[in-house]
């Protein structure tokens, strides 16, 4: 088992063995180079298994009952289903042509597959496991989607073209697209569902989105690519991952005041909150390893080694 090393008191961070833990979790990590699954006690941070998850394993969702995984595996044009009681892959299901990223609508009946290459955003019945529509988003290069306004519109990123596409989900179009900024990546929301957070990596800036008016109504700059965004459970905080500078920087809300520059290891990626809400956890892509954020103190609190090249997390009581 790989267990999580302790960080020098001299570094500034608190070790891990006496940092307060999260409440017992299980969180899951696809380590992309050698395709496979990392399972983490969040209570011990401990890995406690490595399964195989196929060439590529990449970004991964979580449907709305808690109850399995879809995960996207790059190159492939459909999307692997992992049952979280079995622990085990349980079948595939068609995600389009170009599959990169997903989310489900509130009731789990329908999931919205972004296609990268082909500049779609493919409807799939989960139940039926068929494609039942694909809406051309107007943008170029969608990577990232999420629902807002209680699941009847989709707020698609579009790296290349800098926008974001605003989806009608039931007349299935597009409403308006949004120019954000370049490479355009990281979707999140605010607990009670008014503010949608988009960030614009090569812009070095977050767009603040009021999505009663689908409007921008604030710039955030942040002078350095932020990758993934991400609000804590009380709204408290915004928390991004700054990539190219080994950093996460934690925006105290509503000020929008920068609270900290958290130093992490090689490459931050994406991130995820315990389900209590104590912990930040985040994956280090060039430094197989995920980083665990106290979030009261804002500091890290231990580095858990996983497998190469790890990216997707998510993270179930």
């Amino acid at each position: 088992m790989r267990r999580a090393r302790a960080l020098w008191p001299i570094l500034g961070f608190v070790t891990a063995a006496f940092a307060s833990a999260a409440e017992a979790g299980t969180a899951f990590v696809t380590n992309t180079h050698d395709g496979t699954l990392s399972v983490i006690d969040t209570a011990t941070r401990t890995v406690t298994a490595t399964i195989p998850m196929g060439r590529l394993a990449n970004r991964l969702t979580l449907t709305p009952d808690g109850k399995r995984l879809f995960i996207v595996n790059d190159t492939r044009p459909d999307l692997r289903v992992f049952d979280l009681e079995k622990r085990q892959m349980v079948g595939k299901v068609p995600g389009g042509r170009d599959p990169y990223n997903l989310a489900f609508s509130p009731d789990g009946r329908l999931a919205y597959i972004v296609n990268k290459y082909s500049d779609k955003l493919v409807i799939l019945d989960v139940a039926a496991r068929r494609v039942v529509d694909a809406i051309r988003v107007g943008g170029n290069e969608p990577v990232n989607v999420l629902l807002v306004n209680g699941g009847s519109v989709a707020y698609v990123a579009n790296e290349l073209s800098g926008d974001i596409s605003v989806i009608d989900l039931a007349e299935r179009k597009v409403l308006k697209l949004l120019p954000s900024g370049r490479f355009t990546e990281g979707l999140a929301l605010s607990p009670d569902g008014a503010t949608a957070y988009v960030a614009n990596g090569e812009e070095h800036s977050i767009s603040v989105v009021q999505t009663a008016t689908h409007e921008i109504v604030r710039t955030l700059r942040t002078g350095t690519e932020i990758h993934d965004v991400r609000v804590t459970q009380d709204g408290r905080y915004l928390f991004g991952t700054a990539a190219h500078i080994n950093r996460v920087f934690v925006y105290a809300l509503p000020e929008y005041r920068l609270a900290a520059r958290i130093p992490q290891e090689k490459r931050p990626d994406l991130l995820w909150f315990t389900p209590d809400g104590k912990e930040a956890w985040i994956t280090n892509r060039h430094a197989a390893s995920v980083s665990v954020i106290n979030v009261e103190t804002l500091e890290t609190v231990a580095v858990i080694p996983v497998g190469p090249n790890p990216h997707g997390i998510v993270i179930v009581p």
